[in-house]
């Protein structure tokens, strides 16, 4: 691990320190400490509220994953913040279409309304959306039980990752490695 500012607050140097061992506390402070505003952050560019979160879940779990190799320059607020900035512009370059598909059939709409909002436009629409919900629901159906579990009460009952956790009794770092899975493989009807 690198620290090139030396002017950085020496508890940031202690956390950043914690962090490059991978200790959970110093996960645990940031995502108590930054969660809520970088998923605001996140939502004034991305502009929905479910992609700004995946988006701040997706860069703390990839600050877990790569804990060894961080290289952080400036404050951890800035790093965090320039880490979410970076994750919404990729987003914001993906496909618009399948973007907004994967979107809805991620949101709280049900089956109906995915074909709905589709056949308005054209019969053909209607059987796309037929196959896109069933593509999504096999895919969720592939995810192990625990992975489901996890999704489900993100996606569908609306629970934070905090209360997903202290619901299955699981840490926080499980329900984001949970929820990057069943994203990983809902995203690959994007390709």
């Amino acid at each position: 691990m690198n620290i090139l500012n030396s002017e950085m607050p020496f508890d940031e140097i202690i956390i950043i320190n914690q962090l490059h061992n991978g200790e959970e506390k110093a996960y645990q402070y940031l995502y108590d400490t930054y969660y809520a505003t970088l998923c605001t952050y996140a939502n004034s560019l991305v502009h929905d509220a479910f992609w700004a979160e995946a988006i701040v879940g997706d860069v703390f779990f990839n600050m877990w994953l790569k804990h060894n190799s961080l290289y952080i320059k400036s404050s951890l607020k800035g790093y965090l913040m320039q880490s979410v900035r970076n994750r919404c512009i990729d987003i914001l370059r993906s496909e618009q279409s399948r973007k907004h598909f994967l979107k809805i059939a991620l949101t709280h709409e049900t089956e109906e309304t995915i074909a709905d909002d589709l056949s308005h436009s054209h019969p053909i629409s209607k059987m796309m959306a037929d196959d896109l919900s069933t593509q999504i629901n096999d895919i969720i159906s592939s995810l192990s039980p625990e992975c489901q579990e996890v999704f489900i009460l993100s996606r569908f009952e609306e629970k934070t990752y905090p209360e997903i956790a202290q619901h299955l009794g699981i840490s926080i770092n499980t329900v984001k490695y949970h929820m990057k899975q069943a994203l990983k493989r809902l995203r690959q009807l994007d390709t």
